[in-house]
């Protein structure tokens, strides 16, 4: 996300026309950012909502339409063409810095839309399936304060909903053209969708925001409410959900690949090379990384060589590895309440520490929780940043499956 700082400048008799102009110019560039980070909210909603920015929190956009997919490359080479409009050699190094993060934006933006990722839009890790029902507890990123909140959840799972439909048809395209994924992952997102495909309301993760209902709720509104979340779940989730692990099973898995690989698929080689691109903002090849890593697995190896021979264990690695994780002193808990009082613990440890390591420290504040039980087997301890107004903590999810 580009955090838009709009910077303040005030100008005196003194100052002269080429300052003036200057500024002018950069007060523009300070415009062409605010502008793209509002129009990039309603194009991403969700984030949105995850920023404590509620204006949109009852849309669900389905990025995987044809539709929504060209809106969104439109809006990439639009604010391309209005930056490089702009002399980038007359910017602050600080404004130098902006503009190439904006095009950075726009070009990776782009390059994505040139593949057909989106027939590939389900699996077992980073797919919507899994990041909604967490809001639908009612302790996420979607608010649940007032009736209005209520509503506009209601109304944003109706858009999740078509998203859903849209995935399993483009999932059947994906069959066609090669675009699937590996069988033996396809297999794990089976029990995501099973999780929710069945059972009564009251009892459903997607009713619970009811049980959680303010008092200050009118009695037509507690019942017109739970009569909609109870219709929501029974007639419209467990359904879709239930539509799609038939799908999976009886369809996609068996058209599924036993490569492991994205060149496996047909998205190749140039796709492997966006991600790479994408998610280490660089322009090193993926064998200068694998060079990186294969440095550092030995630089690491070597340490742990130290260890193994300070605590005088006589085996090799691999047998090191065996015995510390099956040495019973260092499986101290029984419960998963230990486990999460132990990373309270080290939180608790570390807050006054910060301020010797740091000039600024968070001023949100900060939780530690269980990743829910649907996706354990699957997730790893991740962070949900806390909004920027404060009214959410930052959460530090711990995935305690054994």
């Amino acid at each position: 996300i580009i955090c838009c700082m709009v910077s303040f400048f005030s100008c005196t008799n003194s100052k002269t026309e080429t300052e003036n102009s200057e500024n002018k110019e950069v007060q523009k560039l300070d415009g062409l950012l605010h502008d793209y980070y509002e129009d990039r909210l309603k194009l991403f909603p969700v984030e949105a909502t995850s920023l404590g920015d509620n204006r949109y929190n009852d849309i669900y956009l389905n990025t995987i339409s044809q539709a929504c997919l060209k809106e969104l490359n439109q809006f990439y080479t639009t604010y391309k063409t209005k930056l490089e409009a702009y002399d980038r050699a007359g910017l602050s190094e600080k404004d130098k810095m902006n503009y190439d993060v904006l095009l950075w934006e726009c070009n990776i933006g782009m390059e994505a839309n040139q593949f057909k990722d989106y027939l590939m839009p389900v699996n077992q890790v980073n797919a919507n399936h899994l990041s909604i029902p967490p809001m639908a507890e009612g302790n996420g990123i979607q608010p649940f304060v007032t009736v209005k909140d209520y509503d506009n959840w209601l109304k944003r799972l109706d858009g999740y909903l078509v998203w859903l439909d849209t995935a399993m048809a483009n999932m059947r395209i994906g069959m066609k053209q090669g675009y699937v994924i590996p069988k033996y992952l396809a297999l794990k997102t089976v029990s995501q969708f099973e999780a929710f495909d069945h059972g009564t309301a009251e009892n459903h993760m997607f009713y619970k925001p009811i049980k959680k209902m303010p008092e200050s709720f009118s009695k037509e509104d507690k019942e017109r409410l739970s009569k909609a979340y109870a219709d929501m779940v029974l007639n419209k989730i467990e359904p879709a959900y239930k539509r799609m692990k038939e799908f999976l099973v009886k369809e996609y898995i068996p058209n599924c690949t036993d490569k492991a690989a994205i060149t496996a698929t047909t998205l190749g080689r140039p796709y492997y090379d966006h991600l790479v691109k994408y998610h280490t903002t660089s322009t090193l090849t993926a064998e200068q990384i694998f060079d990186i890593g294969e440095k550092e697995v030995a630089r690491i190896s070597a340490e742990m060589e130290k260890v193994k021979t300070e605590v005088g264990f006589t085996g090799d690695l691999k047998s090191f590895f065996k015995y510390v994780r099956e040495k019973k002193e260092l499986m101290p808990f029984n419960t998963a309440e230990e486990v999460l009082a132990s990373f309270e613990n080290m939180h608790q440890r570390m807050k006054p520490n910060l301020m010797k390591l740091f000039s600024q420290t968070p001023k949100t504040k900060f939780e530690v929780r269980r990743v829910p039980a649907f996706m354990e087997k699957t997730a790893a301890a991740n962070y949900l940043p806390g909004t920027n107004d404060g009214s959410r903590p930052g959460i530090f999810y711990v995935p305690i499956p054994d």
